[in-house]
């Protein structure tokens, strides 16, 4: 849509039009209609301005992201970048979020975040995808992406997130040194996604204990060294930003 802006008389005239080429010597009808009459004149001293709308990017929750489901739900915020348009004609947004057991739309919103309480009517170990339209009331435009996030597999208390681990860490193993079995702790203050090796003095991985998704928690597992040879061996865990390599000791 290309808005024009031209005098009409005595007057001026601003009108919209579903052009994309237009140059200063092109002439314009505006034809207007009252009781009495239908006319029409061209309208000279055309200005362009652009009133192409931009689509929006979206932010958060990010692209593949992991939601944590609470009891009592908590809100849910969205967020995604402006849409301009350099004539300052007000921009409103619709979101649009669909998955398992539900499809909703919120329109006519002002800003570009949006805080919800959708929570409780989302399932868990489930993907949704969202997604935001842009319109100045003459054009709509979508965000060119559709973003996904996925449900963790349980509902979480707000009693358990209240005993949170406050850090990331990662506790030397017991018995060490071993034979053949040990234990190897670490906690989590958030979700993260969490891998957890075993590597020997080469630096060869020997074993995977975890590659998954954890909630916050203080967890353990156990480490089975039955098929390997006696020596030292190190451990580590890497969750989001957080790597730490702790050693440990095998003796048959």
């Amino acid at each position: 849509m290309t808005a024009i802006t031209g005098s009409f008389g005595s007057g001026s005239v601003n009108v919209q039009a579903n052009v994309s080429n237009w140059n200063t010597t092109d002439t314009i009808w505006v034809r207007s209609q009252s009781s009495q009459y239908l006319w029409s004149k061209p309208v000279g001293s055309i200005a362009f301005v652009d009133t192409i709308l931009k689509p929006v990017a979206l932010i958060a929750p990010s692209d593949d992201d992991t939601l944590q489901l609470f009891y009592p739900a908590r809100s849910i915020v969205f967020s995604w970048s402006r849409s301009t348009i350099t004539t300052g004609i007000p921009v409103e947004y619709l979101f649009h979020l669909v998955g398992p057991g539900l499809d909703t739309t919120i329109a006519n919103l002002p800003d570009t975040t949006l805080t919800t309480d959708l929570m409780p009517l989302l399932k868990v170990s489930s993907v949704y995808g969202w997604s935001v339209s842009a319109t100045d009331g003459y054009t709509v435009v979508t965000s060119p992406d559709s973003f996904l996030f996925r449900t963790l597999d349980k509902v979480t208390a707000v009693h358990d997130v209240n005993q949170l681990p406050k850090v990331f860490a990662l506790s030397q193993n017991y018995p060490n040194p071993f034979n053949p079995t040990t234990a190897i702790s670490y906690q989590l203050p958030a979700v993260s996604h969490v891998t957890l090796k075993v590597y020997d003095v080469l630096g060869r991985e020997v074993a995977t204990l975890v590659n998954e998704v954890k909630q916050g928690g203080s967890y353990e597992v156990k480490f089975d060294a039955g098929n390997l040879p006696s020596g030292v061996y190190f451990y580590r865990l890497t969750a989001g930003s957080f790597v730490q390599t702790k050693k440990l000791m095998l003796i048959r």
